[in-house]
């Protein structure tokens, strides 16, 4: 099975600027004879070997320009697909962050009037976690480990900040941080939504019903941080 080719790699690098520079030279060589054969065509007893000789020529270059195109399109395909797997991966992480958020609000909100809330969306929030994963599955990705991992430390030390049931404040800050998380998840489904016809495996995903839930799920933290804003600086 052949090695594969870290594009990003040192290496790869020099063989594309070796590759290019090689293409480059080959191009003007093949001009040259090209413009040689072309003013000698008068002495056709001559140059008719040779015309066919460059004709051939002529075609293995064209056939050669055209693979050199297409490497570099590859390429390009390559580091942008690379682009979307960071993309997706960095909204996962968000996910994961959120749910750890909203389990550490359910723990110290046990049985107060926001643990409906709170169990429905995280119910919700687990849902496009799982949709998201399935989408980063399909196109070929892997999930990011370190990814995952930075989200759920940096959760873990906002617990010492969020975790105090009686303060509001706190709460209120924890419901905003959920309230941008949201706001960035309802921007991703529609950027999928917008590239979808681009990529095959994404087709058939409902963007727009993703994307009415992420936004029915902010106006219920919007409510809810709007009472305890009130609750937190009451006079």
């Amino acid at each position: 099975m052949p090695e594969t080719v870290d594009l990003r790699s040192p290496e790869s690098t020099k063989i594309s600027f070796a590759a290019s520079a090689f293409a480059a030279s080959f191009r003007a060589l093949i001009n040259e004879v090209m413009r040689v054969h072309a003013g000698s065509r008068t002495n056709a007893c001559v140059n008719e070997p040779f015309a066919d000789r460059g004709s051939a020529i002529g075609i293995y270059y064209k056939r050669f320009d055209h693979q050199m195109r297409m490497i570099g399109v590859s390429k390009q395909q390559s580091l942008r697909r690379e682009g979307l797997h960071l993309y997706l991966n960095d909204h996962l992480a968000g996910s994961v962050a959120a749910i750890e958020m909203v389990d550490n609000l359910i723990e110290h909100h046990p049985e107060d009037r926001f643990t409906k809330f709170f169990r429905n969306l995280r119910s919700e929030i687990h849902a496009d976690q799982e949709t998201l994963r399935d989408l980063i599955k399909k196109s070929g990705a892997e999930e990011s480990a370190i990814r995952k991992a930075g989200a759920w430390l940096a959760e873990k030390f906002g617990r010492t900040k969020f975790g105090d049931a009686d303060n509001t404040v706190a709460l209120l800050q924890a419901l905003e941080g959920l309230a941008l998380g949201i706001t960035g998840k309802r921007l991703l489904w529609r950027s999928l939504k917008t590239i979808s016809e681009n990529f095959p495996e994404f087709q058939g995903t409902d963007f727009s019903a993703l994307e009415h839930r992420a936004e029915d799920q902010f106006k219920g933290i919007e409510n809810l941080r709007l009472e305890i804003a009130r609750e937190a600086f009451r006079t």
